[in-house]
């Protein structure tokens, strides 16, 4: 991604190759999980910090919550939540109030967009929310059979609504000739292959899920009464 006039930081470039080794290290766990491989799992949900992708971590934290549900939850672990939440609490506190989290954390999710005061930090926020309305204005616009699969980019500055972004950011943000993505897969289906190809897919994954589901509970009752 190159931006005129600006310098780009490094780790903007690769925020997506992060993003994808950190959900591919994630993925990885949960089948290291799956097979008994406890070790790997941790070592590769721990290699996820290592990606400094938000996506990744956020996942990996969520995985562990909701594979050790019912070990945490159990009435005899119980004694045990209140301080470990407690101390949980105090150390977000005490981390929330670092630079790390000012620069990383807060900026880039409530960074203002309307008037940039911090381009760098604000610039992730404004590139996401500016990439959703635009896939969906181009979905509203052609709502049944979008503008054509991988035609986003194409059609991408004719759609552009630069209603409450700064004008710093409205500049670096049109790129003709660019490969240009949504930053949502939903929006992107939408924009892309319109309201009928959205609503299968979301009628395949919804059956991807009741599938998966019905499937642990059926290894479930066979390891109960194995």
């Amino acid at each position: 991604m190159i931006l005129p006039s600006r310098k780009v930081p490094h780790r903007m470039i690769f925020r997506l190759k992060g993003n994808i080794m950190g959900l591919y290290l994630v993925l990885s766990a949960s089948l290291c999980f799956y097979i008994r491989r406890f070790k790997t799992g941790v070592f590769l949900l721990v290699s996820a910090l290592s990606t400094f992708s938000t996506l990744g971590i956020v996942s990996a934290f969520l995985f562990l919550l909701i594979y050790l549900q019912r070990v945490i939850f159990q009435r005899k672990y119980m004694v045990w939540f209140i301080p470990a939440a407690a101390a949980l609490g105090i150390l977000l506190y005490l981390f929330s109030g670092t630079d790390l989290y000012q620069h990383y954390v807060y900026k880039k999710l409530f960074a203002k967009t309307e008037k940039v005061d911090d381009f760098v930090t604000a610039y992730s926020k404004a590139d996401r929310l500016f990439s959703i309305k635009d896939a969906y204005g181009m979905g509203l616009a052609n709502p049944v059979l979008g503008v054509g699969l991988a035609n986003y980019a194409r059609h991408y500055n004719h759609y552009i609504d630069k209603t409450n972004i700064d004008p710093a950011f409205a500049k670096t943000l049109v790129r003709p000739n660019s490969r240009v993505i949504p930053n949502n897969i939903y929006l992107e289906i939408w924009a892309e292959s319109g309201g009928i190809a959205l609503f299968c897919s979301c009628y395949c994954w919804g059956c991807y899920c009741i599938i998966a589901e019905r499937t642990r509970r059926r290894l479930s009752s066979r390891d109960s009464f194995a």
